[in-house]
Protein backbone atom coordinates (compact mmCIF):
# COMPACT_ATOMS: atom_id res chain seq x y z
CA UNK A 1 0.00 0.00 0.00
CA UNK A 2 1.86 3.27 -0.83
CA UNK A 3 0.15 6.64 0.46
CA UNK A 4 -2.79 8.10 1.70
CA UNK A 5 -6.24 6.16 -0.46
CA UNK A 6 -8.51 8.92 0.39
CA UNK A 7 -6.32 11.54 -1.45
CA UNK A 8 -5.16 9.55 -4.10
CA UNK A 9 -9.58 8.82 -4.44
CA UNK A 10 -10.05 12.54 -4.79
CA UNK A 11 -7.04 13.15 -7.06
CA UNK A 12 -8.85 10.58 -9.35
CA UNK A 13 -12.34 12.31 -8.87
CA UNK A 14 -10.96 15.88 -9.42
CA UNK A 15 -9.21 14.24 -13.06
CA UNK A 16 -12.33 12.31 -14.13
CA UNK A 17 -14.54 15.46 -14.04
CA UNK A 18 -11.05 17.30 -15.34
CA UNK A 19 -11.59 14.78 -18.66
CA UNK A 20 -15.59 15.59 -18.47
CA UNK A 21 -15.49 18.67 -18.83
CA UNK A 22 -12.23 18.58 -21.48
CA UNK A 23 -12.04 15.17 -23.02
CA UNK A 24 -8.91 16.32 -24.85
CA UNK A 25 -6.84 16.71 -21.42
CA UNK A 26 -7.08 12.50 -21.94
CA UNK A 27 -4.88 11.52 -24.48
CA UNK A 28 -4.21 8.31 -23.31
CA UNK A 29 -3.96 9.18 -19.50
CA UNK A 30 -5.25 6.50 -17.17
CA UNK A 31 -6.57 7.68 -14.25
CA UNK A 32 -5.73 4.83 -11.57
CA UNK A 33 -1.98 5.74 -13.09
CA UNK A 34 -2.22 9.74 -11.81
CA UNK A 35 -4.23 8.26 -8.90
CA UNK A 36 -1.26 5.69 -7.89
CA UNK A 37 1.70 8.77 -8.65
CA UNK A 38 -0.18 11.23 -6.28
CA UNK A 39 -0.09 8.50 -3.73
CA UNK A 40 3.86 8.14 -4.23
CA UNK A 41 3.68 11.54 -4.49
CA UNK A 42 2.05 12.49 -1.46
CA UNK A 43 4.37 10.38 1.10
CA UNK A 44 7.91 11.53 -1.24
CA UNK A 45 6.91 15.18 -0.58
CA UNK A 46 8.29 17.34 1.36
CA UNK A 47 6.33 20.65 2.67
CA UNK A 48 7.82 24.39 1.73
CA UNK A 49 6.03 27.17 2.35
CA UNK A 50 6.40 29.81 -0.60
CA UNK A 51 7.42 33.06 -0.80
CA UNK A 52 3.50 33.93 -1.25
CA UNK A 53 2.63 32.06 2.10
CA UNK A 54 1.34 29.00 0.34
CA UNK A 55 2.64 25.33 1.18
CA UNK A 56 4.33 24.01 -2.16
CA UNK A 57 5.08 20.26 -2.16
CA UNK A 58 8.81 19.29 -3.43
CA UNK A 59 10.29 16.36 -4.30
CA UNK A 60 14.20 15.49 -3.84
CA UNK A 61 16.13 13.39 -5.75
CA UNK A 62 17.99 12.39 -3.35
CA UNK A 63 16.44 12.94 0.19
CA UNK A 64 12.91 11.41 -1.03
CA UNK A 65 14.76 8.22 -0.82
CA UNK A 66 15.65 8.47 2.73
CA UNK A 67 14.12 5.44 5.13
CA UNK A 68 12.65 6.20 8.15
CA UNK A 69 14.45 5.38 11.75
CA UNK A 70 13.38 6.88 15.24
CA UNK A 71 17.39 6.37 15.36
CA UNK A 72 18.38 8.56 12.22
CA UNK A 73 21.65 8.94 10.68
CA UNK A 74 20.56 12.05 8.58
CA UNK A 75 18.62 14.81 9.02
CA UNK A 76 16.96 17.45 6.96
CA UNK A 77 17.73 21.17 7.29
CA UNK A 78 16.67 24.58 5.06
CA UNK A 79 19.11 25.56 2.74
CA UNK A 80 20.81 28.72 1.45
CA UNK A 81 17.52 29.39 -1.02
CA UNK A 82 14.11 28.57 -0.01
CA UNK A 83 14.13 25.82 -3.04
CA UNK A 84 16.93 24.25 -1.40
CA UNK A 85 17.35 21.85 1.60
CA UNK A 86 20.20 19.81 3.09
CA UNK A 87 20.80 16.28 4.12
CA UNK A 88 23.05 15.86 6.74
CA UNK A 89 24.49 13.27 8.46
CA UNK A 90 24.40 13.28 12.22
CA UNK A 91 25.87 9.92 12.73
CA UNK A 92 29.43 8.49 10.69
CA UNK A 93 28.18 6.76 7.71
CA UNK A 94 29.82 4.49 5.74
CA UNK A 95 29.64 4.17 1.88
CA UNK A 96 26.41 1.68 1.42
CA UNK A 97 24.35 2.34 4.57
CA UNK A 98 21.40 3.15 4.06
CA UNK A 99 20.27 6.60 4.77
CA UNK A 100 17.36 7.20 7.94
CA UNK A 101 15.44 10.52 8.89
CA UNK A 102 12.89 10.55 11.01
CA UNK A 103 9.51 10.88 9.50
CA UNK A 104 8.38 13.37 12.13
CA UNK A 105 9.13 17.07 13.90
CA UNK A 106 12.20 16.30 15.88
CA UNK A 107 10.68 17.11 19.00
CA UNK A 108 8.98 13.32 18.48
CA UNK A 109 12.72 12.15 18.69
CA UNK A 110 11.92 12.20 22.80
CA UNK A 111 8.72 10.45 22.87
CA UNK A 112 8.19 7.38 24.25
CA UNK A 113 7.91 4.64 21.51
CA UNK A 114 4.07 4.06 21.89
CA UNK A 115 4.17 7.65 20.96
CA UNK A 116 6.30 7.13 18.39
CA UNK A 117 4.62 4.63 16.31
CA UNK A 118 0.86 6.01 16.85
CA UNK A 119 2.20 9.03 15.10
CA UNK A 120 4.13 6.89 12.43
CA UNK A 121 0.92 4.90 12.15
CA UNK A 122 -1.56 7.68 12.11
CA UNK A 123 0.73 10.32 9.71
CA UNK A 124 2.62 7.40 7.03
CA UNK A 125 0.52 4.11 7.84
CA UNK A 126 2.77 1.95 8.94
CA UNK A 127 4.40 0.56 12.02
CA UNK A 128 7.62 1.67 12.86
CA UNK A 129 10.01 -1.09 13.41
CA UNK A 130 13.36 0.25 13.50
CA UNK A 131 15.79 -1.15 15.79
CA UNK A 132 15.36 1.91 18.67
CA UNK A 133 11.10 0.52 18.47
CA UNK A 134 12.18 -3.10 18.21
CA UNK A 135 14.72 -2.71 21.49
CA UNK A 136 13.71 -3.43 24.90
CA UNK A 137 14.95 -0.43 26.38
CA UNK A 138 15.11 2.97 24.83
CA UNK A 139 18.72 3.76 25.87
CA UNK A 140 17.39 7.12 24.05
CA UNK A 141 15.73 8.27 26.58
CA UNK A 142 17.50 7.39 29.69
CA UNK A 143 18.24 9.72 32.09
CA UNK A 144 20.46 9.31 36.03
CA UNK A 145 18.44 9.07 39.30
CA UNK A 146 18.65 7.31 42.48
CA UNK A 147 17.36 4.14 42.80
CA UNK A 148 15.31 3.02 45.79
CA UNK A 149 17.69 0.15 45.87
CA UNK A 150 20.71 2.10 46.40
CA UNK A 151 22.30 2.52 43.42
CA UNK A 152 23.04 5.39 41.26
CA UNK A 153 23.04 5.35 37.56
CA UNK A 154 20.85 5.48 34.65
CA UNK A 155 17.37 4.57 34.19
CA UNK A 156 15.68 3.16 31.15
CA UNK A 157 12.19 3.28 29.61
CA UNK A 158 11.42 -0.09 29.10
CA UNK A 159 8.72 -0.42 26.11
CA UNK A 160 6.53 -2.30 28.78
CA UNK A 161 6.64 0.73 31.17
CA UNK A 162 8.07 1.88 33.90
CA UNK A 163 11.72 1.92 34.63
CA UNK A 164 14.60 -0.27 34.84
CA UNK A 165 17.45 0.26 37.12
CA UNK A 166 21.02 -0.49 35.43
CA UNK A 167 22.48 -0.31 38.64
CA UNK A 168 22.91 -2.22 42.10
CA UNK A 169 19.12 -3.36 41.54
CA UNK A 170 20.44 -5.70 38.76
CA UNK A 171 17.87 -4.73 36.42
CA UNK A 172 14.86 -5.10 38.45
CA UNK A 173 11.97 -2.61 38.23
CA UNK A 174 12.52 1.10 40.13
CA UNK A 175 10.18 3.65 40.87
CA UNK A 176 10.20 6.51 39.23
CA UNK A 177 12.51 9.60 40.97
CA UNK A 178 10.88 11.43 42.99
CA UNK A 179 10.12 14.95 41.47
Amino acid sequence: DVGDAAFAEGVARELAEALLEDPSLGNGVVIEDVAYVARVFGKNSFSFEGEDGRSNEVIFRTISRASHSCAPNATIREGPSRSESLLIAVHDMHPGDPVNIFYLADQCLLKSTASRRAAIQEEWRFLCRCDRCEAELDHTRAFCFECSCGARGFAFAPSSGGLLCCGGGGGSSAPPPAP
